[in-house]
């Protein structure tokens, strides 16, 4: 390539020259480059960026992080690393605004940083305004929600007619059970994946510095826990785990053949579709064993209150014994089902004698205590439908610690935050958090029921 005498030479490994070919074809849209750590996967994205810069003038690319800090310590790290290897020239060849974070090319091009983190006050990301773009690559994609790299995908359409390119948005991560590892990677272990989008499993081994993979593959593996070298070293996409983590993902599975748990007093809950749009979803349990799931969609509080009351008979569960999520409609349940108990998610914690933690309201106090109960595998999912248990272990795994580490309220994910990285209502999680009710209850309490 050669661009004002610049002559720059770019030497892929193997499975990045694959990546390089779905880049430039007219299929591809999507490509995800995931896997273990130290596949050489940043300075990829980077290189791309900065040789689509320079070899389509006056285009538009988009770096994009979950927060400022993490492009300031790291991407931006790695573009000067590129940038050096290229041979190219700051302040000759490119210039970077520090107070914009826009990288100015000679031709006219330009790469914008743009910081993707969740906001509750912008959960439609407009701050991104109406701005195009040729291009985007969204490093450590698994920080960032499924809606950021949906509104982002929407604004590739800079200059594309007058270059006949196809839109391309590359993204880049480690292992993480969330909607990357539904989107992308289960269907391409399904293979079926859609023809627009590609994924590329990355080793350590794959990046093409041979003495940098000699010295980090001796640092990987000298890594005792089993789940993060699994992920990191091994680039497992069935392993994901954070300090935050609340549910183990390993005894998230457990729970499915923890067969051993003792049947013991029978509960039902219930989470009640909101608005129609959602669908109630209702427990039995037995004890701390999930022995039947129900899933009922367009029916009027009559209808489930109806069906709670009846399945309540043929299970044998007293009144006392069902609880049902009274937020939105699930008050007309409750009212229906004399003798329940209802869930309000933002109500008080209950206070238990000796224990001092502190938590903002009683839906995070229940996903505390089912992290524990399941960290301990001492809770039995008996469901066997494979996609059902599925959707338990996203829905679970999506819940993490908030405040974690501070001196704060412990607060657990919030149900919109959970709900964008998903792309549905937890309806099983929450089934799962509002059992944990009755296990809270039966311990030494200082107050009632609210």
């Amino acid at each position: 390539m050669k661009e004002q005498k610049l002559q720059i030479r770019f030497k892929p490994s193997l499975k990045q020259d694959r990546a390089w070919t779905y880049l430039k074809d007219n299929i591809t849209s999507e490509v995800l480059y995931g896997g273990a750590a130290g596949g050489g996967k940043t300075y990829f994205g980077c290189a791309w960026q900065i040789l689509n810069r320079i070899a389509y003038p006056n285009t538009r690319g988009l770096i994009g992080r979950a927060t400022l800090k993490s492009i300031k310590s790291s991407t931006l790290v790695t573009i000067r690393e590129v940038v050096r290897d290229f041979g190219l020239k700051w302040g000759k060849h490119l210039t970077l605004n520090n107070q914009d974070f826009v990288i100015t090319f000679y031709n006219g091009s330009e790469i914008q940083f743009v910081e993707l983190d969740y906001r509750p006050s912008d959960p439609e990301y407009e701050r991104l305004g109406s701005t195009a773009f040729t291009d985007a690559f969204l490093e450590e994609a698994s920080e960032i929600e499924e809606k950021a790299f949906e509104v982002v995908n929407s604004r590739i359409r800079w200059m594309l007619d007058v270059y006949d390119l196809t839109p391309k948005v590359l993204l880049t991560c480690n292992p993480s059970k969330n909607w990357l590892y539904k989107e992308f990677y289960k269907p391409d272990r399904e293979k079926t994946l859609p023809e627009h989008r590609k994924f590329i499993r990355a080793l350590v081994q794959d990046n093409p510095n041979p003495k940098f993979v000699e010295i980090y593959l001796q640092q990987l593996e000298k890594r005792k826990d089993p789940v993060t070298k699994a992920r990191l070293l091994f680039g497992d996409w069935e392993y994901s785990i954070n300090e935050n983590d609340l549910f183990k993902y390993e005894n998230i599975i457990n729970s499915f053949t923890n067969s051993f748990i003792t049947k013991d007093k029978s509960y039902i809950t219930a989470d009640i579709a909101r608005f129609g749009r959602d669908k109630t979803v209702i427990y039995y349990w037995s004890g701390l064993r999930a022995e039947n799931r129900f899933e009922l969609e367009k029916k009027d509080t009559s209808e489930v209150a109806d069906y709670i009351i009846k399945l309540a008979e043929n299970k044998e569960v007293p009144r006392s014994n069902i609880l049902i999520d009274e937020d939105g409609v699930g008050a007309g349940v409750v009212d229906k089902v004399k003798g329940c108990k209802g869930f309000v998610n933002n109500s008080s914690p209950i206070k238990i004698k000796d224990d001092n933690q502190n938590f903002t309201n009683l839906k995070s106090q229940c996903y505390y205590k089912a992290g524990e109960l399941f960290n301990d595998n001492t809770v039995y999912i008996a469901f066997k439908d494979v996609s059902i248990q599925e959707k338990i272990a996203q829905e679970l795994d999506a819940h993490k610690q908030e405040n974690f580490g501070t001196d704060k309220k412990l607060q657990v994910t919030p149900k919109e935050k959970v709900k964008q990285m998903i792309g549905r209502s937890p309806d099983d999680s929450d089934n799962i958090a509002m059992r944990m009710y009755f296990e809270l209850k039966n311990k030494d309490t200082l107050t009632g029921w609210s």
